[in-house]
């Protein structure tokens, strides 16, 4: 049986491909990126005392570093009228009150990698914390919901051949 770490890992390690893909999406249009470097807790190591500085970063121009997180989900997608749910999950509670301040946007990767929905940390008043299940660490959890109507849904034009 797997154990938390290695369940950490793996879900750690999946989750670059979506940084990945929204940093190119920025990049095309017109951002300049980056991406920190991904560093992973050995097991002898408290995860709690490690937390990284952000998932991507984005500038445009000689404007400031502006810290965005990502999450790849398993919906589908393509608007506000294509949410299968009520509201749209931001993040779990602790990481939105370590991050406040410095994110600038959660970003909601579609399943297709397609469509991305965003949520602007200027909407945080509008935020409300609530008990969930989180089948990834498999236990109740709070995080903090967003309503759709505030939420930014996005296509991702691809460019090129791949």
């Amino acid at each position: 049986m797997t154990d938390n770490h290695d369940r950490f890992v793996k879900r750690l390690l999946a989750s670059q491909g979506a940084v990945f893909r929204v940093g190119q999406w920025l990049g095309q249009n017109g951002w300049d990126i980056q991406i920190p470097a991904l560093k992973v807790v050995s097991r002898n190591q408290d995860p709690a005392d490690f937390f990284d500085s952000g998932d991507l970063f984005r500038r445009k121009g000689a404007g400031p570093w502006e810290r965005v997180e990502v999450k790849g989900s398993g919906t589908e997608f393509t608007n506000r009228e294509s949410w299968p749910y009520g509201n749209v999950i931001v993040s779990n509670k602790e990481a939105v009150e370590r991050g406040a301040g410095d994110v600038k946007a959660y970003v909601i990767l579609s399943k297709n990698w397609d469509w991305v929905a965003i949520i602007k940390a200027e909407t945080r008043e509008h935020w409300w914390v609530s008990g969930l299940y989180a089948s990834n660490t498999d236990k109740w959890e709070d995080f903090y919901l967003c309503p759709t109507d505030k939420v930014i849904f996005h296509e991702m034009k691809h460019r090129g051949s791949s």
